[in-house]
């Protein structure tokens, strides 16, 4: 299993490109884990993530990989990530490698993360959740739904976003 997480605090992953070189750790200086709990290394794992701030956790690896890693975190009891005072808002772009595709997630608020003016769609991210145009406020998204339910969608597209 292969997965990449990166959780941005300063806004340096809005642009496609950039988050995918931060996670494919060919940009330096950023700390990028290997799984979505090891972002709480040596603390203890809370029930679930909380984006309260102006930061996004991102995520790059095959969608099966992201299904399992995301699994294994809600193994571990960590069953949510959560948008307080915000809309919730997951973006993806898919990234062609020389072996397979790999899918990279953002999972922000919309308003402290992305600004009121710009959002994903004008940096070349597309929308994965909420679907339909409805945002959520006060919403977050529960582990297993974003694996089992959500991820599965994008399977099988063709990546447009390369380094």
């Amino acid at each position: 299993m292969s997965v990449d997480v990166y959780y941005d605090t300063n806004g340096s992953c809005k642009d496609p490109r950039a988050a995918i070189a931060i996670l494919a750790e060919v940009q330096r200086g950023y700390l990028v884990r290997h799984s979505f709990i090891q972002m709480w290394q040596g603390v203890a794992l809370p029930p679930a993530a909380s984006l309260d701030g102006a930061s996004a956790i991102l995520m790059m690896g095959t969608t099966t990989d992201l299904q399992n890693d995301l699994r294994w975190t809600v193994y571990y009891q960590m069953t949510a990530v959560n948008i307080p005072n915000d809309y919730l808002v997951i973006y993806y772009v898919r990234r062609p490698t020389t072996d397979r595709t790999k899918t990279v997630i953002s999972i922000a608020p919309l308003q402290r993360y992305w600004g009121t003016h710009a959002n994903g769609y004008n940096l070349g991210w597309r929308l994965l959740y909420p679907t339909g145009g409805g945002q959520q406020y006060n919403a977050g998204v529960s582990l297993n739904t974003l694996a089992d339910q959500i991820l599965p969608t994008v399977q099988g597209q063709t990546g447009w976003v390369r380094i």
